[in-house]
């Protein structure tokens, strides 16, 4: 998510060395360049999620729909430092993470059976300015341009 002013070593309640780091990679290129957005709308209906995002500054908006979301956390951004700089928004903005994320808490949290029942599954960031999306999900994202915040 974006990196916030405020995020420094001196002021953070944990030592940085001590925060695991995810490993991620960033699954979308938009044409039109850079995306830096917000999250706008996060619906769930069925096991399928829809997230819109909203472009900062701009008129774009956008739509990244699982067809088999499993599980989702909607968190701001300073709640995520494990996933900084990895996952900032400098970097991109829809990331699959592949290590050291929420799947791989899940995976080791005895109460949990979502990433024990689905070994497939695999987790996915949408990185807003603020509120940061994890889905845990069987199936890949798909990215739908909607009307511009003009043409509506």
């Amino acid at each position: 998510c974006a990196q916030a002013d405020w995020l420094s070593a001196s002021r953070l309640p944990w030592p940085l060395g001590l925060m695991n780091k995810v490993l991620a990679h960033t699954i979308a290129e938009l044409e039109g360049g850079a995306f830096k957005g917000e999250v706008l709308a996060v619906e769930s209906r069925l096991g399928a999620l829809r997230i819109e995002i909203g472009e900062l500054g701009g008129t774009r908006r956008l739509e990244v729909f699982f067809a088999q979301a499993e599980a989702f956390r909607v968190m701001d951004e300073r709640d995520l430092g494990e996933y900084w700089p990895e996952c900032s928004t400098p970097n991109g903005w829809l990331f699959e993470v592949t290590d050291g994320g929420w799947l791989k808490q899940e995976l080791e949290r005895p109460g949990s059976l979502v990433a024990r029942i689905h070994k497939e599954l695999r987790e996915f960031l949408i990185a807003g300015e603020d509120d940061c999306v994890s889905v845990l999900s069987l199936s890949m994202p798909e990215i739908r341009a909607l009307a511009q915040a003009n043409e509506a």
